[in-house]
């Protein structure tokens, strides 16, 4: 089963959830409150799981209908290691720590005026750039994996006839707003040499 989380259910538009850092299960059990941690599914902690409570959890993000246009909110799933669904009981609590923002509000303003932490008389302040539009995180797809990969290795050779396409690759990684013009310098890599230097350090 699926939970849809929730920054601000008064505000749904103005509190987006960004990212869920760490979630808490609050079980009764023979008139007991238990506070349990639970690892991410695709954390690394898995060798300090709680045998007792085989459960992980995970979060993705879907479109939905919202307005005229779309939004993007975040799901909290939980599992075991064979991949089986866990169905809370209803006097489960989740407690949950997340990043919040507050997504294209800003965006929309017409215009922004900021108001000092002291009164300043006669003085207005205003932006003389509107704030960009919000560019949300990128989903669990191929990319995270590369970039995952390229994570895991301790250091990269990029000499040798492979070499220019192993750096275009680490470049377009980051280049995760498909920028057509980052993607054009990328692209520009046609070659690449590398060549050790040693030397002795001076005494100075």
């Amino acid at each position: 089963m699926e939970y849809k989380v929730l920054g601000d259910i008064r505000y749904p538009r103005e509190v987006i959830v960004w990212s869920v850092n760490r979630v808490m299960l609050q079980k009764k059990e023979n008139n007991f409150i238990k506070n349990i941690a639970i690892n991410p599914l695709l954390g690394l902690e898995h060798s300090n799981r709680n045998r007792d409570y085989n459960i992980y959890w995970q979060s993705f993000r879907r479109q939905e209908v919202c307005g005229d246009g779309y939004t993007e909110t975040v799901y909290l799933k939980f599992s075991r290691d064979e991949d089986e669904a866990i169905i809370l009981d209803s006097e489960d609590i989740i407690t949950m720590e997340v990043y919040c923002t507050n997504g294209n509000l800003p965006f929309t303003y017409p215009i922004l005026y900021f108001e000092s932490e002291i009164p300043v008389p006669e003085i207005k302040i205003s932006s003389l750039c509107r704030p960009t539009s919000i560019i949300n995180p990128i989903s669990m797809s191929k990319i995270n994996w590369r970039v995952i990969s390229q994570l895991s290795l301790n250091h990269i050779l990029y000499s040798g006839s492979n070499g220019a396409s192993m750096l275009r690759e680490m470049l377009s990684i980051y280049n995760y707003n498909q920028n057509p013009g980052n993607e054009r310098l990328i692209n520009w890599i046609i070659d690449l040499k590398i060549t050790p230097i040693t030397s002795r350090l001076s005494n100075d």
